[in-house]
């Protein structure tokens, strides 16, 4: 919260000064959290704002010196005082040292704290002066400015390589590369546009601007990228896949998969994240209610039948059956528990884990391990029809841990019977389901805080805001929203009758179980994400939902005092007849007592607050 607050002032400096307008800096700051990019990065692409106007605007403002870097370029001795990844981070640099003094120039002025952290880390005085982040930038790569200011202000929309246009190839990717890792992206995209060509990172599923190269940078880019891939340099030779290891001293390597696409304006490159497989999640670290986790547990405890996953892509199913392979082969001593996957994500305790062959099919290596007659199986996807036939099979005599990319139930039920499963097979040997999606949660260090007097609204939300710490999108990290579905009875009986989605739909709901939904609302409510976040991710808005027990997940009705499920106190009671009271009631309606709100005391997701009566 204390950063959002810095960048205000920031704006509020600049419109003091009549360089930009209130309203230019309201359309800026909105950018600001779509894109994730800082301040004055959004005010030079937007055009509201020159970098040397930014850069001189805040010296005078402030009462700081503005340095021409690129007339004055900084001691290399000074420069090597500030390691490089912490100087790329805060765009700032050594220009000076002198008699235990050392000068820096920063873009932003306003970063509270980091000339004091620099005196107690090097034992100097630190002394502040401005500077335009493009010399700064060039400055830490070791580079001479672009040639021409203009040129510079318009390649300066990244804190590190569009800085470094230009300069060797080789330093902007490490400074790319290096960006991307300290940002905790899990891909980046080199993309050529009509402008120039485009850095993304994709950070927590959302694709954040970072870069906009000139074509020639980008160009001698491209082609080393794809030397050090092992790839064919020529560009008729599209699309191709490679491989790229990044070091960085003290660091352990990251590997990249590097693809590449021929577009409209050129070659795209996306090289994605692909770490060693990490340990799997605890199924009680997904983010199951207590309630859907009983019921988790119940579907990998069977010994026999079909556990499905579903969700659309970048839904985090791969690490939902991790967790439930992992929870199954601890429930299992001595069992055989085998995953065949395209390729392995997780390490997971207890379990022997495949990866398919290029050009080999899920069903091949499927039907190979069955003759080993494995007590659970976990099948990375069912994508073609062979391997969800010999799946449903396989569920007769062993667990089956499967996923299907679709929306939910019904509509996975609909896949497997467009690739020709038989309903009844499938009623037959589901036994359980899990939707799920994933949302961004909202950064603990900056989300805005609850009204002084919750009790006095009907539903209360956390929202972003946005500070160093998330790269100013108001999110860091993901967090599951989930549905769980034991198949019973109606249900059952519906996916056998045909796999009408309607009418499977309508079973569930009967079901009176957890919706999608309603449990995104319920995390939003409880502040791990906003709702913003919930209608962007799924698409739908509940228009009657239900409260859930913030204790244990469970569907509550108005007017309850404890939850059926766990027993835990919900919602505000008359202390004299005991009645249920309703948020915003100054008076008890069943015996007229007057009641006061005591404390914010959220209850099941309806904000009410605890009261007594006078």
């Amino acid at each position: 919260m204390l950063d959002y607050i810095v960048r205000r002032k920031m704006g509020e400096c600049l419109v003091q000064a009549g360089l930009i307008s209130a309203e230019g800096l309201r359309k800026a700051l909105n950018e600001q959290k779509q894109t994730g990019e800082r301040l004055g990065i959004v005010l030079t692409r937007l055009g509201l704002a020159t970098e040397t106007g930014i850069a001189r605007t805040l010296a005078v403002q402030l009462g700081f010196p503005y340095v021409d870097l690129s007339e004055q370029p900084p001691d290399p001795r000074a420069v090597s005082v500030i390691p490089r990844a912490r100087a790329l981070k805060h765009t700032a640099v050594g220009v000076r040292l002198d008699k235990g003094i050392l000068t820096v120039a920063m873009s932003d002025p306003l970063l509270l704290g980091l000339a004091q952290d620099l005196e107690r880390d090097t034992g100097l005085v630190v002394q502040q002066v401005v500077a335009t982040r493009t010399d700064i930038l060039a400055a830490i790569v070791g580079t001479d400015r672009p040639a021409g200011r203009r040129a510079a202000e318009e390649a300066a929309l990244d804190p590190a390589p569009a800085a470094a246009a230009g300069t060797d190839s080789q330093d902007l990717l490490r400074s790319i590369l290096s960006d991307a890792v300290a940002n905790g992206a899990n891909d980046v995209h080199i993309e050529p546009t009509a402008e120039g060509t485009s850095v993304r990172d994709r950070v927590d599923g959302v694709l954040l601007q970072r870069a906009l190269l000139p074509l020639q940078d980008a160009d001698r880019l491209i082609a080393m990228v794809k030397q050090m891939a092992g790839m064919e340099t020529a560009e008729a030779r599209l699309p191709q896949d490679g491989r790229l290891r990044y070091e960085a001293a003290n660091e352990p390597a990251v590997e990249f998969r590097v693809s590449t696409l021929r577009t409209l304006f050129g070659e795209k490159l996306v090289l994605r994240r692909w770490d060693r497989p990490a340990a799997a999640l605890l199924i009680d670290q997904l983010g199951l209610s207590a309630s859907m986790l009983d019921e988790a547990r119940g579907f990998a405890a069977h010994r026999r039948g079909l556990v499905l996953v579903c969700g659309t892509a970048g839904s985090g199913a791969r690490t939902t059956m991790a967790a439930l392979a992992a929870d199954a082969a601890a429930a299992r001593a001595g069992s055989d528990v085998v995953s065949i996957e395209d390729p392995i994500a997780y390490r997971i305790p207890g379990v022997t884990q495949t990866a398919v062959d290029a050009g080999e099919s899920f069903s091949g290596r499927l039907q190979a391990l069955l003759e080993e007659r494995p007590d659970v199986v976990v099948v990375g996807a069912l994508g073609d029809g062979e391997t969800a036939r010999v799946a449903c099979q396989a569920a007769v005599s062993a667990l089956v841990i499967t996923s299907v990319r679709a929306d939910d139930l019904p509509a996975a039920t609909a896949a497997l019977i467009a690739l020709g499963v038989e309903p009844r097979a499938i009623a037959a040997s589901l036994v359980g389901a899990i939707s799920q999606r994933l949302v961004r949660r909202l950064c603990p260090s900056c989300r805005t805080a609850l009204p002084e007097d919750p009790s006095a609204l009907e539903d209360v939300f956390l929202t972003p805001a946005g500070c160093e710490q998330c790269h100013h999108t108001g999110y860091r990290g993901r967090i599951g929203i989930f549905q769980t579905i034991a198949i019973s009875g109606e249900l059952r009986q519906a996916i056998a009758d045909g796999g009408h989605e309607d009418r499977i739909g309508a079973a569930i709901r009967h079901g009176e179980g957890v919706t999608l939904g309603e449990d995104a609302l319920a995390k939003a409510r409880a502040g791990l994400t906003s709702i913003e976040e919930v209608q962007k991710t799924m698409g739908i808005a509940e228009t009657d939902p239900r409260p859930l027990c913030t204790t244990c997940g469970a569907v509550i009705d108005p007017g309850f005092l404890a939850c059926p499920a766990c027993g835990a106190s919900i919602g505000s009671a008359c202390e004299h007849c005991g009645r249920s009271l309703e948020a915003g009631w100054r008076f008890c309606p069943y015996c007229a007592r007057r009641a006061t709100p005591r404390g914010p005391g959220r209850d099941g997701n309806r904000g009410r607050g605890r009261v007594v009566l006078s």
